[in-house]
């Protein structure tokens, strides 16, 4: 039945698995049961969360009599996860001529905002929650402390998350993250001692933010200690975290360090991550890892190949000629106010 359905749904979007979402959508359509609002809230769902937005869209638009709070908030937040921020907000405003946005609503719009930095409509939100009396909880003070740091209002986020007398992890990862954001970096390093004496468990968000701030700030040894500690604390580092090691290390030169975290790391870098190691090598030099890093961009993206051209202080750091490699080829209104 619809419920059945609608709950293998639900596992489908858990794992981004759109082909088998795909295939239960058209037994659905095969047994007749897309009347079921429930069903259909539910393929909304799954095709916002998995990217295809498109077929959101679609079911939204033409096979929805009743398009309620749920699928609104869902195509939303969809939106808001592939970089369709504008996209967003236009929707927010459709929505409101047909339903009441909840914190859920709010909480996505503020996140489209800060990544596209509409402080305007961010501020116009915040405005309209406090005037309709809605209940600012933990996950809206976060949403509105990332905006407004991303929006460069960092005394705002500061006196968000001062204002608070009890303070969760997201609370804390939000200012964090703000911080750093912001060029903040000993601030937030402060903040993420002064969460651990407050007996509050560190997760993998705040790693991220400590180690942000560790790159602006140039703790090297600070950063390698904490991406130590992550481990000690059986968090398991993410693709960002691994990312930023990379930065931390290449950024202020640690070359050695550099190539042995390279070594050890326990996948093989994507090429984003192999342009950014010879980058590095290409200020600092590391002859062996820079060309390491061309030979992968190269087989990873053969119809752009890079090459070597000579170049005197480019990979001198070992004493030998140097071979630099280089690339072949190389809306105001969004929203209604609120």
């Amino acid at each position: 039945d619809d419920v059945t359905l609608g709950s293998v749904l639900n596992a489908c979007t858990g794992m981004l698995d759109i082909r088998k979402g795909e295939e239960v959508h058209a037994f659905a359509f095969k047994c007749g049961l897309l009347s079921y609002p429930f069903l259909k809230n539910a393929l909304v769902r799954m095709y916002s969360k998995c990217g295809c937005l498109r077929s959101a869209e679609l079911l939204l638009q033409f096979e929805m009599g009743e398009r309620d709070r749920y699928s609104w908030n869902s195509l939303i937040s969809g939106y808001e996860r592939h970089s369709m921020s504008e996209a967003a907000l236009h929707a927010l405003s459709e929505m409101q001529s047909e339903v009441t946005p909840n914190q859920s609503t709010f909480s996505s719009a503020l996140a489209a905002c800060a990544n596209i930095f509409l402080l305007k409509h961010g501020m116009e939100i915040h405005a309209y929650m406090i005037r309709s009396g809605y209940e600012i909880d933990d996950i809206l003070q976060s949403a509105l402390i990332d905006m407004y740091c991303k929006c460069r209002l960092f005394d705002y986020g500061i006196r968000i998350f001062e204002a608070q007398p009890s303070r969760d992890v997201i609370l804390w990862n939000s200012m964090i993250l703000g911080c750093a954001y912001s060029g903040k970096g000993e601030y937030g390093l402060e903040l993420f001692d002064e969460m651990q004496a407050q007996g509050i468990k560190a997760d993998s968000v705040t790693f991220l933010g400590a180690l942000v701030s560790c790159i602006s700030e140039g703790h090297v040894g600070l950063g390698k200690s904490y991406f130590t500690l992550m481990t000690e604390e059986s968090i398991l580092p993410r693709m960002e975290h691994y990312e930023c090691m990379i930065e931390l290390l290449g950024k202020h030169g640690h070359m050695v360090e550099l190539e042995d975290f390279v070594d050890h790391m326990p996948f093989e870098p994507p090429t984003t991550m192999w342009l950014r190691i010879f980058d590095c090598c290409r200020e600092y030099g590391n002859r062996k890892l820079g060309e390491r890093a061309a030979k992968c961009i190269n087989d990873s993206n053969p119809q752009t190949p890079v090459r070597y051209e000579a170049t005197a202080d480019y990979m001198c750091s070992d004493g030998g000629s140097a071979e630099p490699m280089s690339f072949g080829n190389p809306d105001e209104e969004l929203m209604s106010p609120l």
